[in-house]
């Protein structure tokens, strides 16, 4: 009863304690005081311009402060656009590019603020810099500008600690000895499990992730247990402390770790995880890796994504009668006894105080501090969504799938403006329909530290939207059972009518219109063959994490390859296992289904020769290869990718690679005491397949039997048309996706065009600040798998009308009236002879040669 009674107290301190915290002074600038200035590289007076040079010889850091050194810079960008500048450091061992810091940062227009913790800044080559042998640090612009950035202020400072000497509380950063620590915390490392505060046992790991901040990117995994002496100071400070871990494992690349069981128990008392389940692989599914399905843009990415990260565990603790706080980490995988962040604080004492009470709200306005000051947000939409409708068609085929999409702003264009019951009305015979919704939300761009706002993500649409900002989306496809050919044996094209409804009122039952587009369909077809242009698809990761998971990933492939048939866009990177002795039979499925999508259409096979070749020794390798050969034949004409945008000092190897995969069917043996295998010379060789992003890659041409060049190959029909003499050429990944599938492909010989990534997000799907770079995802993950209206992102539909542009190109090509020739020696003029040209010609020409084709073909 007395643990009860204690326990039920120290909740109402804490709920006191966190409401005073909530409503500390947010607007207070902790930088000054908690920082004392080493340096001043650029007197407090001074103004300069960029570009700017300071020599650093002298300064021996590590002997002038044991505090963490930051390099603090402010200055103006006078500019009326965001401006990327560059920060060079040399030390004595920089002697080029990659032997110097080049940190990039983008700088919004107006007043901006730095600070870099000296310690954690790396190389291109992963070194970190010699703080006592630094050299010369400059600032300059990376483009040109109107008017030059200016700097106010240069100076290097030590990070003076949250918590003073004299203060009983705790604040830890948890990491790895080089991973970067928030400024003005203590870090613990595995290295250094031991301090006269906290000390930690176990099989310690630490842990150092690309994430959005210091506090969150790193910790330690494998913490058994967890003691903190109980100091009289403590006891002096107050009997009840709140205490905060903060557990989460950010993950990076294709992996967010499963951290299920997160139950602990403190001086004996069980505390429950938040994630413990029956159900673990359904409920960390729906719980944790899609915790952020609903992100919207509704106030800024910290507010939004990075502040609900973090699996923030809180506990109040009574301290008296106990000699330490003893806490034990319950979880059964290293992952689920980790611990990113720790913060122990008195309930009792004065929270008036930044520094010396609210540690908690401080921790966060550092946190915040620095993701706002290291993260670029640009907040406003692209102003090409606001001319969406544009792109809408006035004529299509009768075989033509297409869609038709509406900025909608509520508040500005509609009377009622909260979205209930929204639909889609349309009836055009010989197709059917899906209507989705998106909302605005925050993206990555690349793998710069830039987020933006943008609308892509189509749902399905929800019963009530709040009044904002949005995207009406309407997919129309061909219906199978209706015949494309009958409908266009019509003589005449028929007129049909899109809308876009709500109902504010259900009882009344009237509808407000938002939108409406009438368009035509032609009484005529267009030809789809010869060329092909698709996508890089891969399972969902989360189907390869449970292994009640894995026997639905071919399931989520076949529903995967059904919606990409309705857009006409194929898998032609399809997802393949890597073909060990125990995965053969399910690669034989795989390819079964293949067999059944595209009999007749090339596949790359991206991955399984490169994870084959990284768990097997050439021997065993060449044996496993002869014998995929060997298995019956499910799919002819697969092309394996042996070499993925080399550097020099690979070629040599991707020859050999291309050796071993042509001569596969050559007999093989395997001797053995008991056993002698011998694989008979039957089969043709297996095929390569090569990725070429730069010209000087050329020279390993002749070991690929298909080249996929993009534009960093300086991709020209000249080129392209040199190598399809003897090889199969492909285009992938080009920046501008309508124009590449549409207008290249079109102008060259190559036979497809495929883009990346069906689904490669990064670590959490919904969170674009926890990786090394943006989440690739035409398929975000949801809730119900494999349901049957899928999530889907924008940029899909734009591949699909690079393919329709393809088609109507091509109907261009083939029709002989002076108008259609004349039409197409204007188009043939104006593309040019290289990407650069394609890629310079705009959207709304595209739009206005789209018409003009249509137009043509309505006449005939």
């Amino acid at each position: 009863m007395n643990n009860l009674y204690r326990y039920l107290f120290g909740m109402v301190l804490l709920t006191l304690a966190t409401q005073v915290v909530a409503e500390a002074d947010s607007t207070a600038n902790p930088e000054n005081s908690q920082q004392s200035v080493i340096t001043r590289l650029l007197p407090d007076s001074a103004t300069v311009s960029l570009p700017w040079q300071q020599s650093l010889q002298g300064l021996n850091l590590t002997s002038v402060s044991a505090e963490r050194q930051l390099l603090a810079i402010r200055g103006i960008n006078p500019n009326h656009a965001s401006v990327l500048i560059v920060i060079r450091i040399d030390d004595q061992q920089s002697h080029d590019y990659f032997s110097r810091v080049n940190l990039e940062r983008t700088v919004a227009p107006g007043d901006f603020s730095l600070q870099l913790d000296l310690a954690g800044l790396k190389t291109p080559a992963g070194r970190y810099l010699n703080l006592d042998a630094l050299i010369d640090l400059r600032v300059f612009s990376a483009v040109d500008t109107d008017t030059k950035v200016q700097l106010t202020q240069v100076q290097i400072r030590a990070a003076k600690p949250l918590v003073g000497v004299s203060n009983p509380a705790l604040v830890m950063d948890f990491g790895t000895s080089d991973s970067p620590v928030l400024p003005g915390v203590m870090a613990l490392t595995p290295a250094q499990p031991l301090s006269n505060r906290i000390r930690l046992q176990g099989l310690l790991r630490g842990v150092n992730r690309p994430g959005p901040e210091p506090w969150l990117q790193d910790g330690i995994a494998g913490i058994d247990t967890l003691s903190i002496p109980v100091t009289s100071a403590m006891l002096a400070a107050g009997r009840f402390w709140q205490l905060t871990l903060f557990r989460e494992d950010v993950g990076e690349w294709e992996n967010l770790p499963r951290q299920h069981n997160l139950d602990v128990e403190i001086n004996g008392i069980h505390y429950d995880g938040q994630l413990s389940s029956e159900q673990r692989a359904k409920n960390w599914y729906q719980q944790q890796y899609l915790s952020l399905y609903e992100q919207a843009a509704a106030h800024s990415p910290w507010q939004d994504i990075v502040q609900k990260r973090g699996l923030r565990q809180q506990f109040p603790l009574d301290i008296s009668g106990h000699s330490s706080i003893e806490i034990r980490f319950l979880g059964e995988t290293p992952s689920e006894r980790y611990v990113a962040g720790l913060v122990l604080q008195p309930i009792e004492s004065s929270l008036s105080g930044v520094n010396d009470g609210n540690l908690l709200t401080a921790v966060e306005r550092q946190r915040q501090e620095y993701f706002q000051q290291h993260w670029h947000v640009k907040k406003t939409l692209p102003a090409s969504l606001q001319q969406a409708a544009l792109a809408n068609p006035e004529r299509i085929a009768s075989n033509q799938p297409f869609v038709v999409r509406y900025f909608i702003d509520s508040e500005a264009g509609l009377k009622e403006t909260e979205l209930k019951n929204v639909q889609l009305q349309a009836d055009i015979p010989g197709f059917r329909s899906e209507f989705r919704i998106a909302q605005a939300s925050w993206y990555r761009e690349g793998s710069q530290l830039q987020l933006i706002k943008d609308i892509r993500h189509l749902k399905s649409p929800e019963s009530e939207y709040a009044a904002g900002q949005y995207l009406l989306h309407a997919f129309f496809y061909p219906d199978n059972s209706v015949s494309a050919a009958g409908l266009a044996s019509d003589r005449a094209a028929t007129k049909h009518r899109i809308r876009f409804v709500h109902q504010p009122d259900s009882d009344a039952g009237q509808v407000e219109i938002m939108a409406e587009h009438t368009l035509q369909r032609l009484p005529m077809t267009l030809d789809y063959s010869g060329k092909s242009v698709g996508i890089y698809l891969d399972d969902n990761p989360a189907l390869n994490w449970f292994d009640e998971f894995r026997p639905y990933r071919l399931a989520q492939t076949y529903c995967d390859l059904r919606f990409l048939q309705k857009t006409g866009l194929k898998a032609l990177a399809p997802p393949l296992v890597t073909p060990t002795a125990d995965n053969l039979p399910f690669w034989q499925q795989q390819l079964t289904l293949y067999q059944r999508f595209y009999p007749q259409q090339d596949l790359l096979a991206y991955t399984p020769y490169k994870r084959l070749k990284a768990i097997l020794n050439t021997e065993g390798l060449q044996r496993q290869l002869s014998r995929i050969q060997n298995q019956p034949s499910t799919h002819s004409h697969l092309y394996w990718s042996i070499g993925d945008e080399a550097q020099p000092g690979q070629y040599d190897e991707i020859h050999r690679d291309a050796e071993r995969l042509h001569s596969a069917n050559q007999v093989a043996s395997l001797t053995s005491e008991n056993a002698r295998l011998t694989l008979k010379n039957e089969v043709s060789p297996l095929k390569t397949a090569l990725q070429l992003n730069h010209a000087e890659q050329i020279v390993l041409a002749e070991s690929g039997d298909l080249l996929l060049i993009n534009h960093g190959f300086e991709a020209s029909h000249h080129d392209i048309q040199q190598l399809a003499q003897s090889k199969k050429v492909w285009l992938y990944n080009m920046p501008k996706y309508r124009h590449a599938a549409g207008l290249m492909l079109w102008h060259s010989d190559a036979q497809a065009y495929v883009q990346w990534h069906g689904r490669m997000p990064t670590a959490n799907p919904y969170d674009p600040t926890d990786g090394r770079e943006a989440d690739y995802q035409f398929f975000p993950p949801q809730p119900t798998p494999c349901s049957p209206l899928p999530d889907v992102d924008m940029r899909l539909f734009e591949l699909m009308r690079g393919y329709n542009d393809l088609a109507w190109f091509q109907w261009l090509q083939q029709q002989s009236t002076p108008a259609a020739e004349a039409l197409l020696r204007d188009i043939q003029q104006q593309v040019g002879e290289d990407w650069q040209d394609v890629a310079s010609i705009s959207s709304l020409q595209l739009i206005r040669w789209r018409k003009a084709i249509t137009r043509l073909a309505l006449s005939l």
